[in-house]
């Protein structure tokens, strides 16, 4: 099962003195063992679900594990009332393959690092590729905000998470040059002219803090609002994660990308980068500039 992901990831050489340091690990008791077929397609059913993508041979999986095992005790104890069932899939579980089909979901779900998916009803919420880089406390976050009464950004009294209202304030420069889009594909690249992508975890405070950045860069940069901004959810755009100006680089930490003309020709590269939101914001105006200039090449800073 999932033998492809061997291909992508072969398995490292544990010496016996490593094997011997490692600190013994157990699953907790919430954490159901995915091991049959009827226990994946069990997780179509499920209201609140989430599931860990589990590997023998990735040493990031092995801190992801204990990433998603502190989660399972964060939620159980603090937020009992979620509801929220936990699973663990194995690449030998019996339909691994067919389970990834049925839910669509991207290769960044496949990387062997430990990802975590969020499900409701067999349609997936969100999806972190690595769950030890995320770290507990975005994982909790995340899903108290999917699942939650008392959300970060919600309107008292609603109990519910207002994406729009937590992009915070927008310069006036573009505060009428921001498009959100709660769900989107990589179609999407085309329609903008000449503007910013930026890739919005929610749950995430280094995509929160580069939003904020990257809106100072506007400001300053941009006071004329020449530059339209488009921010799309991470969680309601998996066909993203597979384009190739993104392939392998959205982790949920505040990805940008610049676009002219419906083609990306700079993106701020894997990771959090604001220092690269400046400089490349003023590239793409003074390309804009130049009437002799055509698009870049992608340049990830």
């Amino acid at each position: 099962m999932l033998g492809w992901l061997r291909r992508w990831f072969p398995a490292r050489t544990v010496t016996p003195a490593a094997r011997r340091a490692a600190v013994p690990f157990r699953w907790p008791e919430k954490a159901q063992q995915l091991s049959r077929w009827a226990d994946l397609a069990a997780t179509h059913r499920r209201e609140r679900a989430v599931v860990f993508i589990s590997v023998r041979w990735s040493v990031q999986e092995r801190r992801s594990r204990r990433t998603f095992a502190e989660l399972i005790g964060r939620i159980t104890r603090g937020h009992p009332e979620l509801g929220v069932w936990f699973g663990v899939l194995s690449e030998h579980s019996e339909g691994a393959d067919r389970w990834f089909k049925a839910l669509a979901l991207p290769a960044a779900a496949a990387t062997g690092y430990g990802a975590v998916v969020w499900l409701q009803r067999g349609r997936v919420l969100g999806l972190v590729p690595y769950a030890a880089k995320a770290g507990t406390e975005e994982l909790v976050r995340h899903t108290v905000q999917l699942w939650g009464r008392s959300e970060p950004g919600a309107a008292a009294g609603t109990g519910a998470f207002d994406r729009v209202k937590a992009l915070g304030a927008l310069p006036p420069s573009h505060a009428q040059r921001v498009r959100f889009l709660a769900t989107a594909d990589r179609s999407v690249i085309g329609t903008i002219r000449l503007g910013v992508l930026f890739i919005m975890a929610f749950w995430s405070g280094p995509s929160r803090q580069g939003f904020a950045r990257l809106k100072q860069v506007l400001a300053a940069a941009d006071p004329g609002g020449r530059l339209e901004v488009v921010v799309v959810d991470t969680d309601g755009c998996p066909d993203l994660y597979e384009a190739p100006e993104f392939a392998g680089k959205l982790h949920g930490s505040g990805e940008v990308a610049w676009v002219k003309d419906g083609r990306v020709v700079f993106t701020s590269g894997v990771g959090y980068h604001p220092e690269c939101f400046e400089p490349l914001t003023r590239q793409l105006l003074s390309s804009a500039s130049d009437a002799g200039a055509g698009a870049g090449a992608d340049r990830p800073c």
